[in-house]
C-alpha cells in the first residue's frame, strides 16, 4: 500500500510560557498543503524494516521506527511492515514531514487493523512522539494549544494558491525556543475568526510567527524572502514553524505561478501548490 503524507505550514504562531518539563506551550493555526512525503508499507509476519529515499535518518531514530514501538501493542502479534518512505518534503523546515509521517502512519494502522484506541491514550502516545503529529490524524486546518497537541478543527474550506521557499539554512528549534523573548500578543482569535469566515483582511492583518523576531535576526536572508513573496502579490507571506521556509499565500493561481517561475532558480527548493 502506498499513502501521502502530507505537510503543514503554520498561519500564525505565538510562544505563551516555559513549561516545567522545558517545552513551551504554544499557540497556534495550522493547515495542511498538498507537499507530500510517499510511504510505500508492505506488510510481513514480524519485524520493522525502513528504506528512506532522499534524506539520511539513522534507524533508531527514525520516528518511524519509533511510532511503530508505540503502536506494536495494539497491533496483532504475527504482523511486521517493511517500508520505504520518499522524502519531498525538506528535512527541519517547519513544515512537519517527521511529523506527518508518524500521523499518517497512527492513521493506516487505526485504519487497516479497525483499531480502536481511546483518544487520550492516542494523544498521549502522539505527545510522546512529537507534539504536532496528532494534528496529523485527521484532515483539515485547526488551532494547537498546549505543547500542541490540544487540537480544535477549524470549520469550512480553506484553499489558497501556495508558494514554498526554502534557502537550505538549518535552523535549530531548541536555539531559537531558548533565545526567544515571551510576550504574547494574543492575536489568534483573529487568525481563526478570519481563517473560518475567509477573511483575509483578517488573516494579512493580525498574522504573525512570533519565532520570526529571533530568525531574521540570525538569518537576514529568511526575511529578504519573505518580503520578496510580499512583494510578489501574496496577501501573507511568513515563516512556518521555526523556518527556515516561509510561504506566501495569494489570490489568485497566475500570481502564484509568476512568483514561482521568478524563484524557482533562485533558491535549493521553491514549491508551488496549494494549501488544502
Amino acid at each position: 500500500m502506498k499513502i501521502n503524507s502530507y505537510g503543514k505550514i503554520n498561519l500564525s504562531l505565538d510562544i505563551l510560557s516555559k513549561r516545567e518539563d522545558g517545552y513551551h506551550n504554544i499557540d497556534t493555526i495550522m493547515m495542511p498543503i498538498d507537499l507530500y512525503d510517499e510511504i510505500k508499507i508492505e506488510q510481513i509476519k514480524k519485524g520493522f524494516f525502513i528504506k528512506t529515499i532522499g534524506a539520511e535518518i539513522p534507524y533508531e531514530d527514525h520516528l518511524l521506527k519509533k511510532t511503530y514501538d508505540e503502536m506494536r501493542k495494539f497491533l496483532p502479534k504475527e504482523i511486521g511492515f517493511s517500508i520505504e518512505l520518499k522524502k519531498n518534503i525538506p528535512i527541519g523546515a517547519g513544515l512537519g514531514g517527521g511529523s506527518s509521517n508518524a500521523g499518517f502512519f497512527i492513521r493506516y494502522l487505526i485504519e487497516n487493523f479497525n483499531l480502536e484506541i481511546p483518544e487520550n491514550e492516542l494523544k498521549e502516545i502522539c505527545e510522546r512522539l512529537g507534539a504536532d503529529i496528532f494534528f496529523f490524524l485527521e484532515d483539515g486546518s485547526a488551532r494547537a494549544k498546549g505543547i500542541g497537541a490540544d487540537i480544535t478543527r477549524i470549520s469550512g474550506e480553506h484553499k489558497f494558491p501556495l508558494l514554498i521557499i526554502n534557502p537550505g539554512i538549518f535552523i535549530s528549534s531548541k536555539e531559537i525556543y531558548d533565545e526567544i523573548e515571551i510576550q504574547p500578543k494574543d492575536q489568534i482569535d483573529q487568525i481563526e475568526e478570519g481563517l473560518s469566515k475567509k477573511d483575509l483582511n483578517l488573516l494579512g492583518k493580525y498574522s504573525y510567527n512570533k519565532m520570526e523576531d529571533v530568525v531574521f535576526q540570525k538569518h537576514p536572508k529568511i526575511l529578504d524572502i519573505k518580503n520578496q513573496i510580499a512583494q510578489e502579490g501574496a496577501f501573507l507571506s511568513r515563516m512556518s514553524g521555526a523556518g527556515s521556509t516561509v510561504f506566501g499565500l495569494f489570490l489568485k493561481e497566475e500570481f502564484r505561478d509568476k512568483a514561482f517561475e521568478k524563484f524557482s532558480n533562485k533558491y535549493p527548493f521553491v514549491y508551488k501548490g496549494w494549501t488544502r
